[in-house]
């Protein structure tokens, strides 16, 4: 057992599961942990059965069984203990739910290597696997908190989220007085399969977890807990003596079917998938169900909804998209839908984000219960998720679909989010299939690794040395920003001061900044954007696979004066020029109020046939103004360019080097149109973009020819000019 005390140690009881926090119970003493006696190796989930005799048994003996595995699930208003156990040396614990799940709760047949299974028995039960274990975890994290009134995953076809809800639903329904648990689906066939799902589990279950119920083995409609329809003796009326009055029902797909009726679990099943033509209001209907969970203000039970995704345009896929929006708890994402966030912040004061739900992606690679047709299954034999395995095979069974075939199989197996929303029909500016190559391509990165000069993005800040003079950069986890790059140290904090006194970058000819920046700290209706910088590496015919790099990305929401310094911190240390949109003139104050006018880029006003950087000051006018047509549309055949030529699967083989997903997320989702509102990233890489078009001076340099004296022959005689 002191091989185990290590691990014991170890566990963490905070994990972070998407976007949230959960926190798990302390562990119990070691000698109460099961499997602590197994080798390693031998260290994995077993069921309990019932016992065999359990009709012979003496009654003692088998209250004392029930009472065990009550203790693991929890009575009515009570914690339950959850299952410790070891698993190949690895400390686990299964929550209250989740177990019951795994141990009891009958499904179809479970398709894993054989040798997995303990005993024959359990080919009919739930595989433990770590990504049903995260998925537990955050249904109980949303049923406690009480700004939560459910959760919204996403997952990917056949991974089991249907068993799960409605045992999560049964689980709870079953074992508290005066409790309803419903149903709906996207149509009314599907929420009736959802609840014989749940019909099934329930028939087989042990007797001690079976509630009375009014006596009809096969409900059609509703399993009702309550009193039986017939009482033959009086010694009978003992045994229905505690009667929860609670039920299990399912309705039809209309947003208002369950309108006033309190909801203990509210199953919300395959809500990607509501078709157009049913004139279904996906929205609606959450928003009346969540209100069912609440009574008088008091939280009284939770949402599972859950899908995979289909079609944008006609099946449903695109109010999915909405209500995963008004699930966000990350700010810089509502920022960017200033139409739904009002004040630009992903919660209310009261904690709850718009939908009043929280979201959960599970990617198809986590907990894909498959394997590569060669005999390597994609989850091990302790139901950890082989994920670069699985993610490889996935992206494989890409590589020769294309057209609407591609954008279904995104959507059925997603490994990004971004993936459950591809349409069959391409609306956006940019090429998107170039766009998710990349996307797919960062997703195989492993975070602290590097690609040559390039590394994979590290968050952290700029920071002054000495004030516009010298800068430093640090990592930090919650820096502003991201870095994929930093120059040598040689070519760190570089400038000259020219004949007029003024402070120049000293590298221009490397790299050049964008940026789309706000002057107030909150915009017209209260909205609020984010600055949007982007840092991009020059074309460099030395150096060709670090040319047209971005390696900087900002995008940050803090006040404009903090905005305006952070801006300079970063041009000083790189020694670049930033051009930033001019409309907004804050920065560009800045600069000048602090002598760093001529890290500004400038652009000529009236004679274009001039030298851009107009040393004479005639002519100059700080920054890019995108308030003409022409403007607008040079920066969008720029970033277009910029696209096919530098992003995804390159002509050569190997993959683009933009690694900032925020930017190429918000590429994909662009339309064409005149409302860049929601866009700063990419107007501010745009801007960027520009910048490395402009011809850099160079200081002028005595030819070679220059250093040595000139002579003219004239018949025998030379003479020196």
């Amino acid at each position: 057992m002191s091989v185990l005390i290590p691990a014991y140690k170890d566990f963490k009881q905070e994990r972070q599961i998407g976007e949230h926090t959960i926190l798990l119970p302390d562990p119990p003493d070691l000698n109460k942990i099961h499997y602590r006696d197994l080798p390693k190796d031998q260290q994995f989930f077993r069921r309990t059965y019932l016992p065999n005799n359990w009709s012979t048994m003496p009654k003692d003996d088998r209250n004392e069984f029930a009472n065990w595995q009550w203790d693991i699930r929890g009575r009515e208003g009570e914690k339950g203990e959850g299952f410790w156990f070891w698993n190949n040396g690895k400390l686990e614990w299964m929550s209250p739910n989740h177990y019951f799940y795994c141990n009891w709760w009958r499904i179809g047949k479970v398709q894993i290597p054989k040798e997995y299974f303990s005993d024959a028995r359990d080919v009919y039960y739930p595989f433990f696997t770590d990504a049903d274990r995260d998925w537990h975890y955050l249904a109980d994290y949303c049923f406690d908190d009480p700004s939560c009134g459910g959760l919204f995953s996403i997952e990917f076809r056949r991974g089991g989220k249907t068993y799960r809800m409605g045992c999560y639903q049964y689980e709870k329904v079953s074992k508290t007085h005066d409790a309803k648990g419903g149903t709906q689906s996207r149509n009314d066939t599907d929420s009736y399969n959802v609840f014989e799902k749940v019909i099934f589990g329930w028939r087989n279950l042990p007797p001690f977890f079976k509630p009375t119920d009014i006596g009809n083995s096969n409900p059609v409609t509703s399993l009702v807990f309550d009193e039986p329809k017939k009482i033959n003796t009086k010694s009978a009326q003992k045994v229905y003596s505690d009667i929860l009055h609670s039920w299990i029902d399912y309705g039809n797909a209309k947003e208002g079917y369950y309108d006033g009726k309190e909801q203990l679990v509210n199953i919300q099943d395959e809500i990607g998938k509501i078709e157009q033509k049913t004139g279904i209001d996906l929205l609606e209907r959450i928003r009346v169900v969540v209100e069912c969970c609440y009574i008088m203000g008091k939280k009284v039970g939770i949402i599972l909804a859950s899908t995979t995704v289909e079609e944008m345009e006609k099946k449903g896929g695109k109010q999915a998209k909405d209500l995963w929006i008004r699930s966000t708890t990350i700010d810089n994402e509502a920022r960017r839908y200033p139409e739904i966030f009002a004040k630009g912040t992903a919660l209310n004061q009261s904690g709850f984000t718009v939908s009043k739900l929280k979201r959960y992606f599970r990617p198809s690679y986590y907990g894909y219960l498959g394997d590569d047709g060669k005999g390597t299954f994609f989850v091990d034999r302790y139901g950890y998720s082989r994920t670069e395995l699985a993610k490889a095979h996935l992206i494989a069974e890409r590589e020769n679909r294309q057209g609407a075939d591609l954008a279904a199989l995104k959507r059925k197996f997603p490994i990004v989010v971004e993936d459950c929303w591809t349409s069959d029909i391409k609306k956006s500016a940019f090429d998107t299939t170039r766009i998710e190559d990349q996307l797919m391509h960062n997703e195989m990165l492993i975070p602290g690794s590097s690609n040559g000069e390039l590394h994979y993005p590290v968050k952290g800040n700029f920071y002054w040395i000495e004030k516009n003079k010298e800068a430093g950069f640090a990592p930090d986890d919650n820096g502003r920003w991201m870095i994929t790059w930093l120059p040598p140290h040689k070519d760190r904090n570089r400038h000259y001061i020219d004949e007029d006194g003024y402070q120049n970058p000293a590298c221009r000819d490397t790299g050049c900044f964008g940026l789309d920046p706000y002057d107030h700290r909150v915009t017209a209706y209260n909205n609020k954007s984010d600055a949007a910088s982007y840092g991009v590496r020059k074309y460099d015919v030395l150096n060709p696979s670090m040319s047209m790099v971005p390696v900087t990305e900002y995008l940050c929401r803090t006040t404009p004066e903090t905005m305006y310094d952070d801006i300079a911190k970063q041009c000083v240390f790189f020694g670049w020029e930033v051009f930033a949109e001019n409309q907004k003139p804050g920065c560009v104050n800045h600069f000048i109020m602090n002598g760093l006018d001529r890290y500004l880029g400038n652009t000529i006003a009236e004679r274009e046939d001039e030298y851009w950087h107009d040393e004479t000051k005639k002519n100059r006018t700080y920054g890019i103004s995108l308030s003409g047509t022409e403007a607008r549309g040079q920066l969008m055949e720029t970033v277009e360019s910029y696209v096919y030529r530098y992003v995804g699967k390159l002509e050569n083989g190997t993959f683009g080097k933009c690694y900032f997903n925020n930017l190429l997320n918000q590429l994909k989702d662009m339309e064409h149109g005149d409302d860049w509102t929601k866009y700063d990233a990419f107007v501010g890489f745009g801007l960027a973009l520009l910048g490395c078009k402009r011809f850099t001076p160079k200081e002028e340099k005595p030819q070679l020819i220059d250093m040595f004296p000139k002579y003219r022959i004239d018949g025998h005689q030379s003479y020196r000019i």
